[in-house]
């Protein structure tokens, strides 16, 4: 059974590309575009890491990150940023680096992002 992750993105068009990206990888994807979306999947379907995008409408990727940690059932799927901003310098990223299992700059380099998520997902 392939793993499935869910990218949450407000830009179809940051959706579509990093899907391709990881359909062509032999993953299951899905992708929302806002923080309730994700919420509201996850409560009925099962997914193994959720990428997030940082700045988003209604709920930024950091409150949608504390949400899914603070629950018991989602507090263990695994969780990555995908970003064009730069964690180094965000006190907000420091705060969670501890508990993000990786943080993608964007633009992505295909090889190294397909390599790090199997790592994540013990590929």
């Amino acid at each position: 059974m392939s793993k499935k992750i869910m990218i949450v993105d407000d830009e179809p068009d940051t959706v579509d590309s990093v899907r391709m990206i990881l359909e062509a990888g032999g993953y299951d994807v899905v992708g929302v575009q806002s923080g309730r979306g994700c919420l509201n999947y996850i409560q009925k379907e099962r997914v193994d890491l959720i990428l997030i995008d940082l700045m988003m409408p209604e709920m930024d990727g950091w409150e949608l990150f504390d949400r899914l940690e603070s629950n018991k059932n989602t507090r263990l799927i695994k969780k990555a940023v995908l970003s064009v901003k730069s964690p180094e310098h965000q006190l907000k990223y420091q705060k969670r680096k501890n508990r993000l299992d990786s943080y993608f700059r964007k633009p992505i380099d295909i090889h190294t992002f397909i390599k790090n998520i199997n790592e994540i997902l013990g590929e």
